[in-house]
C-alpha cells in the first residue's frame, strides 16, 4: 500500500495565517498523516543578505519555507531527512536601481539525519519584469538544527544570501 509522504495543502493552509514579517520560525507537524514511516514538518526562515557583482549589488529579504521530512528506515535504521527549501517569497532590490528582482526556486535536498544541517542552495534570480536580461545566481545558506526523533526544525534557523564562490 503505498502512502503520500507529505500532506502539502494543510501545512501551507496552517501557514497562510502567519504574518509576513515575523521573525520567529513557524513550525506545523503532520506525523499522524504519514503513517510510522515518516514525520514532516514545515517552518519559515527568515532571510537577509546581498549578492554583490555586475550590473549592481542586490539586496535581499524575505522568508523561505522549508519543509522537512524525516523517512525512517526500519530495516537498516539509515534514517534521511528531505529538506524542500522554497524561495518564492525572497525578493531583492537593486542598489543603484532600486529595482525589484524577484526568485522561483525550489530545491529538494536529501541528507543523512544529523542534528545540525548547513544547506547550501544555489538559486537563479531576474530583474521583475524583464525578459532580456540573463538571470543571475546567488546562494543560499541555510544552518538547521534538526530533532532526530521528528525531523522537525528545532530552534530558529537562520539564512544567509551571498554570491556564489564558484
Amino acid at each position: 500500500m503505498k502512502r503520500a509522504l507529505f500532506t502539502p495543502i494543510a501545512v501551507l493552509l496552517a501557514l497562510a495565517g502567519a504574518p509576513a514579517g515575523a521573525q520567529d520560525a513557524v513550525t506545523v507537524s503532520a506525523p499522524a498523516a504519514l503513517g510510522s514511516f515518516a514525520t514532516a514538518s514545515a517552518s519559515l526562515v527568515p532571510v537577509t543578505g546581498i549578492v554583490s557583482g555586475a550590473p549592481e549589488n542586490v539586496t535581499f529579504s524575505g522568508q523561505a519555507l522549508v519543509h522537512s521530512v524525516l523517512v525512517r528506515d526500519p530495516d537498516f535504521g539509515h534514517h534521511t531527512l528531505r529538506l524542500t527549501v522554497d524561495l518564492t517569497t525572497v525578493s531583492g532590490v537593486g542598489a543603484g536601481t532600486k529595482a525589484k528582482y524577484v526568485v522561483s526556486a525550489r530545491e529538494v535536498v536529501q541528507r543523512r539525519l544529523a542534528a545540525a544541517q548547513v544547506v547550501v542552495v544555489p538559486f537563479a534570480f531576474t530583474r521583475s519584469g524583464s525578459t532580456t536580461v540573463a538571470p543571475r545566481t546567488g546562494v543560499l545558506s541555510l544552518e538547521l538544527d534538526i530533532d532526530l526523533e521528528t525531523g522537525e526544525i528545532n530552534r530558529q534557523a537562520t539564512a544567509e544570501v551571498s554570491a556564489p564562490n564558484f
